[in-house]
């Protein structure tokens, strides 16, 4: 469906969501998993068939974690305009958060001056919000656009995020909004990937790449040999999800990563 190999029922469902939100039925969805699982692919794709939409998008980035409100500038541009149908109140905490103004704002109103702004975007047309790399969001906005996803109801509204949730911490709000956990694609799927990508599906890469569609395109062993450039978004990933762990765990995958084809006594000596 649309180009995208192994993901029929997630595209079934975001479709789905947006039918519901054309006839005002607003929601919320989450799509989690680990680097290269496919969360962006389905977000853009997802964009692609909004018709009808506003479609707003913005990515994290690793760098700008820190960063207060960084996001919500980012997003909230196009519909700014429609600043005027806030309350005074809502209006100034906005403008403060999004350092348009001077004055001094409360910050406890931004979440919902955020809501209040959606829901009067939604007027003219329904609006998705398509929220990529979320993990990487600053906090601020995080939160933010977290109390939209769990307030949102009669309007023509669809926030979905990309993310990787195990690399969050202090979003408890996030584990009541619906998501879609993905998954490793089934060898069917994973064939017909890395054979469109010019590699052959063989049981070591089976192995490797656990059906992560991006490690499918990217990994060639058709000869034997563990080649091809791992993408930096990817790598970085991994990085991390790698120095989540002790490092006693860490020591035993770098020697089984560089310990080839030897023997499974020499393996098992190194370790």
């Amino acid at each position: 469906m649309g180009g995208i190999v192994g993901r029929e029922l997630e595209q079934r469902q975001l479709l789905e969501v947006l039918t519901s939100a054309r006839a005002g039925a607003a929601a919320a969805i989450i799509l989690d998993g680990e680097a290269g699982i496919g969360k962006s692919t389905l977000l853009e794709w997802m964009c692609r068939n909004a018709d009808g939409f506003t479609v707003m998008r913005v990515r994290g980035h690793e760098a700008d974690a820190g960063s207060g409100y960084l996001v919500l500038r980012q997003l909230l541009k196009p519909i700014l305009h429609e600043m005027s149908e806030l309350d005074d109140h809502l209006a100034e905490a906005l403008n403060s958060a999004l350092r348009m103004s001077d004055a001094p704002g409360n910050e406890v109103l931004v979440p919902l001056a955020v809501l209040e702004l959606c829901s009067a975007a939604t007027t003219t047309a329904p609006l998705l919000l398509a929220l990529d790399d979320a993990h990487w969001f600053d906090m601020a906005s995080l939160d933010a656009l977290t109390f939209v996803a769990r307030r949102i109801n009669s309007e023509r509204l669809v926030i979905a995020f990309g993310m990787r949730s195990h690399e969050l911490t202090g979003v408890a709000q996030l584990q009541d909004v619906p998501r879609i956990q993905l998954t490793g694609l089934d060898d069917i799927a994973s064939r017909a990937l890395a054979e469109s990508h010019g590699r052959a599906f063989s049981p070591r890469l089976r192995e490797l790449s656990q059906g992560n569609p991006l490690a499918l395109q990217h990994l060639d062993l058709s000869d034997g040999n563990e080649r091809g450039q791992i993408p930096d978004r990817l790598r970085r990933g991994f990085e991390m999800e790698l120095g989540q762990l002790p490092a006693a765990t860490q020591l035993a995958l770098a020697i089984a990563a560089v310990a080839g084809t030897v023997s499974a006594d020499v393996r098992r000596a190194a370790l």
